[in-house]
């Protein structure tokens, strides 16, 4: 997660945020009887217990499917608007070494381990 102003990564930000998770994009399937159910560990927590899953799998875990969507001007139904949240891999900070500049052919070198 990138560290951002004005994004999910502000733990003042993610606080403030109702937790839900409606897209369901990320959401993990298990067995609910007969049939299989949807939870996201990202949903409110009571919800998840009822479904099957620890509580303690919900600690510090962002919906990533509302984030990420966010830039498409989702509105909850209180009227918030949800905060983006970018993502990245762990070469990010590596990048940041990258003081004189970079093209996009740069990338693809290091990418391909040949940097």
């Amino acid at each position: 997660m990138v560290q951002l102003p004005s994004t999910l990564s502000d733990p003042g930000h993610y606080a403030a945020r109702t937790l839900i998770c409606d897209i369901g994009y990320l959401r993990e399937a298990y067995w609910e009887g007969e049939r299989v159910g949807l939870r996201c560990p990202a949903e409110p927590v009571e919800q998840y217990v009822q479904k099957g899953g620890k509580a303690e799998d919900t600690l510090g875990r962002k919906c990533l499917c509302n984030a990420l969507m966010a830039g498409y001007a989702q509105v909850q139904r209180g009227g918030e608007c949800e905060l983006p949240l970018l993502t990245s891999g762990d070469d990010l900070a590596k990048l940041g070494n990258w003081t004189h500049g970079y093209t996009a052919g740069d990338v693809v070198k290091y990418l391909l381990g040949r940097s």
